[in-house]
């Protein structure tokens, strides 16, 4: 729920606009995509963007304009989500039974949607300690694309 944590970072992956706390716990975030698109391109984009392969529930030709996010376990949120007018929603692990009663759900991984504010948290330890170096490993490189 952290501002610049997590979900916003996530958010930023997605470069959505207009992006507020998901309500009523304020722990996800629901914007607006720059440009609509399909689901089916929103799971490729987000199998690119956060360096995963994903799991969707839904109907891969639906547009999708309002997006729902929150990283690592999100299931509890999803009809949150859904109540705030989303077309689709983004989450790491999502139970099976939940997932088919939304619409258009990716699920893409608990780490791989929290690794996300890693480069983010880096900058702001060098701030607080300048004395030690910090840096991701090479296995987390890929993920510093666009942040």
């Amino acid at each position: 729920a952290a501002d610049g944590g997590v979900n916003d970072c996530l958010a930023g992956v997605f470069s959505l606009e207009n992006v507020e706390k998901l309500p009523p716990e304020g722990l996800g975030r629901i914007g607006t995509l720059p440009k609509d698109m399909t689901f089916g391109e929103l799971a490729r984009l987000s199998e690119k963007e956060l360096n995963t392969r994903v799991r969707i529930t839904g109907d891969a030709n639906a547009r999708i304009h309002r997006l729902a996010m929150i990283g690592g376990g999100g299931a509890e949120e999803l009809f949150d989500a859904k109540s705030a007018g989303a077309d689709a929603y983004i989450t790491g692990e999502m139970k099976h039974h939940l997932a088919i009663q939304a619409v258009n759900v990716i699920e893409a991984g608990h780490y791989e949607t929290e690794r996300i504010v890693l480069p983010r948290l880096i900058e702001r330890l060098q701030r607080e300690a300048n004395d030690v170096q910090y840096r991701l490993t090479l296995s987390e490189s890929p993920c510093l694309r666009g942040i």
